[in-house]
């Protein structure tokens, strides 16, 4: 997990590597593996998807893309990318999973993106992780994959 300073809630919170499909063509899987070496150190071998959420969708469209990340393998310090403004400042940590959830219930982890990820990931541990959807599965819910002359995709 990652701790880094939010600004508009004025703390320090405990989160997943997450970013933006900032990149004009990055396709969902591309951008997590990006996040995942830019803010973790680490690279995975295994991916599959735990969970898409809209955040706030009353009030925004933005959705999100969680993903599973298995098979972990650490970046040489030498090729490590070089974090700077407020990323530079965010702290690595390793976390059991029971620690994590203990954290989500006792109020001490926030991040929306955090709280979905691992509530998601306990269910799919119950229900085998051989159920979870391929890293490349259809994500049409996403404003930017969305057919906009669909009825269904404004009904949906």
């Amino acid at each position: 997990m990652i701790e880094q300073y939010r600004q508009p809630v004025g703390m320090y919170l405990w989160e997943v590597p997450a970013g933006l499909l900032d990149i004009a063509g990055e396709d969902p899987l591309t951008a997590a593996q990006r996040e995942l070496f830019e803010e973790a150190d680490v690279r995975a071998d295994e991916w599959h998807v735990l969970v898409d959420q809209f955040n706030s969708p009353g009030s925004s469209a933005e959705a999100l893309r969680i993903f599973l990340a298995q098979e972990i393998h650490e970046i040489p310090e030498s090729e490590r990318f070089t974090r700077d403004g407020e990323e530079a400042s965010m702290e690595l940590r390793w976390v059991q999973f029971a620690e994590a959830l203990d954290a989500v219930m006792d109020g001490r982890i926030h991040n929306p993106s955090a709280v979905s990820g691992l509530m998601a990931l306990f269910v799919a541990k119950q229900r085998g992780l051989d159920a979870l959807r391929e890293p490349d599965a259809d994500w049409s819910a996403h404003p930017a994959f969305r057919d906009q002359t669909s009825p269904s995709a404004q009904d949906a």
